[in-house]
């Protein structure tokens, strides 16, 4: 919504020098884009695993409060948690990614779209899941994929498309 409003809205500056208007890709380019073999798949992917993360850090610290019935702060801490984790997550996955899968991003965002329900279903099945420390320990590993995902959405933008 922001991205539209300030495409209609901002203008730039009279003496500023940049591409000409010729130079920007026109709207009908956005379809051979979008026609480009797994684009789809992986802003779907990436719109299914942000909705994930975004529940998450959205509702645990209620979640926290309801069913351990910790106090704010305690809560609080383990939001905190969660965000480390998931942190050192996206620094594994940057590695990993680089080491085991040859500096593919995709293999690696692929993954953890699989661990994350896996993870959180198999939570949801045991006891585990109303243990503060397990709960948070599955959790946070949602959280790794970003930095993957953002990486792979750069790679996979056409030369000379704005941002690549």
């Amino acid at each position: 919504m922001s991205a539209a409003l300030t495409l209609i809205v901002y203008r730039s500056p009279a003496g500023a020098s940049g591409a000409s208007a010729a130079a920007w890709p026109r709207l009908g380019e956005l379809r051979v884009f979008l026609r480009r073999p797994g684009v789809i798949v992986v802003f779907l992917s990436g719109l299914a695993l942000s909705v994930a993360q975004s529940s998450v850090l959205a509702h645990l610290a209620i979640y926290a409060r309801e069913t351990f019935a910790l106090s704010p702060v305690a809560a609080g801490q383990m939001l905190a948690l969660a965000q480390a984790g998931g942190t050192a997550g996206r620094l594994a996955w940057g590695v990993i990614s680089d080491r085991f899968f040859g500096g593919r991003r995709r293999p690696g965002v692929v993954v953890n779209a699989l661990i994350a329900p896996a993870l959180c279903a198999l939570a949801l099945g045991t006891a585990a899941a109303h243990r503060p420390g397990t709960g948070v320990s599955w959790r946070r590993r949602g959280f790794g994929w970003v930095g993957l995902y953002s990486a792979l959405v750069a790679e996979i933008a056409a030369r000379g498309m704005p941002g690549c």
